[in-house]
């Protein structure tokens, strides 16, 4: 007999008895459907929730109205009204209200945004925003922009325009 640790996962559904008066263990609801019964001696309950991942402008948005004293519901309808659309196409898209609600909740973890080094053809040089002496052009050093500090800096059309060439870093 092997004495190896194994975990199930699944969600409790019910209590079960032997007797009339004794609690003996939960029911259990398997990912595939099965319903087993399980001492209680055996259930240990997660503590935490699983952290939902979100994109950066809903973490900060979400962080702004909690900053603000807005409990979830206020959170929610604000949406509508916030002058940032992106926030309110990424709420209205699939199962994100959930998502909305999870993270607010239960805490989130910040999806990685891909990032893009942005290079002029022409002069083989490339955008550069790290080095100390703001926006510039560089043969030599280059610059890893997430789409999002590209919106700020206004230069979208970087990813439509043949005078430039867009890569996505892969780290």
């Amino acid at each position: 007999m092997n004495n190896e640790k194994v975990y199930i996962e699944g969600y409790i559904v019910g209590l079960f008895k032997e007797t009339t008066f004794e609690e003996i263990g939960h029911r259990i609801q398997l990912a595939n459907g099965d319903i087993v019964d399980i001492d209680n001696r055996f259930v240990h309950k997660s503590i935490e929730p699983e952290k939902v991942k979100i994109p950066q402008i809903i973490a900060e948005y979400i962080e702004q109205k909690k900053d603000d004293d807005y409990h979830l519901l206020g959170a929610m309808i604000e949406i509508r009204s916030h002058k940032n659309k992106e926030i309110d196409e990424w709420f209205e898209e699939d199962d994100n209200m959930e998502l909305f609600t999870r993270a607010y909740l239960d805490g989130y973890k910040v999806e990685e945004e891909p990032k893009y080094t942005v290079k002029f053809k022409a002069t083989n040089q490339y955008l550069c925003d790290d080095d100390g002496i703001g926006l510039h052009i560089s043969p030599s050093f280059r610059s890893n922009f997430r789409k999002s500090d590209i919106e700020k800096l206004s230069l979208t059309e970087v990813f439509d325009s043949t005078l430039f060439e867009v890569e996505e870093v892969t780290e």
